[in-house]
C-alpha cells in the first residue's frame, strides 16, 4: 500500500549546462513504513584540461530516512559522482566509454549497525564499458562497518575479476562475483 506525494522538480530547458532534478518525500508511506526524505540528481557538462572534449558528470546526493511500523529506523546519506572521462565524441559506441567515479553513503540499520563506503577522488573507481563486467578496473574503496575498517582495492585497471581485500592490515587477493 503506498500514499503520499512524491514531489519531483525539474527545469525543462534542456540547452543549459547544469541540470537538477529533484525529488522529496512528504507523508510517504509504503506498507505502513514512513519514507522520508530527498534525492537530488545534477547532471552537468564540463570541460578541463585534462580532457579537450567537454563531458557528462552527474551527481547523485540522497539523504533519506525509513521509520517502519515498531519505530526502528534505517537511513541512508551520501553523494556519488559519475563522470565520463573518455568515449564522449563517440557516444553511440557504449564500448569505448570510461567512468570515473567517487563519493560515499553511509548507512544506518534499524539494529543501530553502521555501514560507511568512501571512495575518494584520488582514487575513483575506474570503469571500462570495454571490459563488459559488473566491476571496476581500479580505484580503491574504503569501507568501515561499525568498528571494522577495510580497503577494496580493484587493481591496476585489467579487466579481470581480481580485487584486494585488506581488512585489519590483513590482505587478500579476492575474486569477484556477481
Amino acid at each position: 500500500i503506498v500514499k503520499g506525494k512524491i514531489i519531483i522538480s525539474f527545469s525543462k530547458n534542456f540547452a543549459t549546462p547544469i541540470r537538477t532534478i529533484s525529488y522529496k518525500l512528504e507523508g510517504f508511506y509504503h506498507n505502513d513504513k514512513l519514507i522520508e526524505g530527498n534525492k537530488t540528481i545534477t547532471h552537468e557538462l564540463k570541460t578541463s584540461d585534462l580532457l579537450a572534449a567537454i563531458h557528462p558528470v552527474t551527481t547523485h546526493s540522497i539523504d533519506v530516512k525509513v521509520t517502519f511500523p515498531d519505530g526502528k529506523i534505517y537511513s541512508r546519506i551520501g553523494t556519488i559522482v559519475r563522470e565520463m572521462v573518455d568515449g564522449v565524441v563517440t557516444f553511440a559506441n557504449w564500448e569505448d566509454n570510461v567512468f570515473k567515479v567517487w563519493g560515499y553513503h553511509i548507512t544506518t540499520f534499524p539494529n543501530g549497525s553502521k555501514y560507511t563506503f568512501t571512495t575518494q577522488k584520488t582514487t575513483p573507481l575506474l570503469i571500462k564499458m570495454s571490459c563488459k563486467m559488473p566491476f571496476p578496473v581500479s580505484g580503491i574503496v574504503n569501507i568501515e562497518k561499525n568498528d571494522v575498517k577495510a580497503t577494496l582495492d580493484y587493481g591496476k585497471g585489467d579487466c579481470d575479476r581480481l580485487a584486494t581485500m585488506t581488512i585489519n592490515g590483513v590482505s587478500k587477493e579476492i575474486e569477484l562475483k556477481k
